[in-house]
């Protein structure tokens, strides 16, 4: 399933462990230059900048391509009377390609395989939802495809997006096709939260977990953020005068309101208390992150 030599990615993490003990001094520089010789890695970019910058790189020779292959293609749209819609399944194609490509000339977070990974996935979402006209079966197949991308590229924005695309897709779920009553939407986010959380735990500790440590982060934060803002008064009751045109007067509240105003400060100082247990950074900025945007939605009522 996974793109890359195991040997090659396992030598990678070897040596990023090992430049991360170099810098708390459990070892000296010497010891790491004498790793980096015995052992044959991926072809990484740690520098965030330059990284960045070879992805707009990445994005820039994405679109030249598929540019090309446009002016090819609208030929034999119009020969054969297809939609334009199926041009893009061709742009998602050709960013597969182009990620199986880089994976196979060993690049990995190096900034140019993101592009075309991203560029993929953006390309196969579009290309259905556009088709289909609908948000359900778009944010489905981004779900399935965020999923499938994360395991096989060990890519954290996929993990990101599938995240985005199970909280959408139940979203789209309640608001549009009203399975449940609206009014739960917030306690079932929360629940979607904690069951990410959850997966989180039980994926940190699995033995694969040093290949996707960061698509483990990136689910961390989201569920810790989604978990807040789901059941925080300001969102949940700004949302429901926006999606349920509910009136909030003086003498009356959104259904709950006491719940919500209790999870949007305890949430915070739960966040804060584990992170100071657990020595979580991660958790303990979003935790003082929140605790402000905590006193925010109270002073922006009173």
């Amino acid at each position: 399933m996974i793109a890359f030599n195991k040997s090659l990615l396992e030598n990678t993490f070897l040596v990023a462990e090992a430049k991360e003990l170099k810098q708390k001094n459990f070892i000296t520089k010497a010891d790491v230059n004498t790793i980096e010789k015995e052992l044959p890695i991926l072809k990484q970019q740690n520098n965030l900048l330059v990284r960045f910058g070879f992805f707009l790189l990445g994005c820039f020779l994405f679109s030249s391509i598929i540019g090309v292959f446009s002016m090819f293609s609208m030929f034999f749209i119009e020969a054969l009377n297809l939609n334009y819609e199926w041009i893009l399944f061709l742009y998602a194609i050709i960013g597969f390609a182009g990620s199986e490509l880089l994976s196979k000339m060993k690049y990995h977070q190096y900034g140019l395989d993101n592009a075309f990974i991203l560029g993929a996935q953006i390309g196969l979402i579009s290309a259905f939802g556009v088709l289909t006209e609908s948000f359900l079966v778009g944010f489905a197949v981004m779900t399935i495809i965020g999923i499938l991308c994360c395991l096989r590229y060990i890519n954290a924005i996929s993990a990101l997006m599938s995240c985005v695309g199970i909280t959408g897709l139940i979203c789209t779920l309640i608001i549009e096709h009203k399975i449940i009553p609206m009014l739960y939407l917030p306690f079932l986010l929360f629940i979607l939260a904690i069951g990410l959380y959850v997966f989180y735990i039980k994926g940190k500790n699995s033995q694969s977990s040093i290949y996707y440590k960061n698509s483990l982060q990136m689910v961390q934060i989201f569920s810790l953020v989604l978990g807040y803002f789901s059941v925080n008064y300001l969102v949940v009751r700004e949302l429901s005068v926006e999606l349920m045109n509910m009136v909030v007067s003086e003498n009356n509240d959104i259904p709950f309101a006491f719940i919500f105003y209790g999870f949007t400060f305890i949430i915070p100082i739960i966040y804060l208390v584990y992170a100071l247990k657990s020595k979580d950074r991660i958790m303990l900025y979003i935790g003082f992150l929140t605790l402000c945007f905590s006193f925010f939605t109270i002073r922006y009522y009173y």
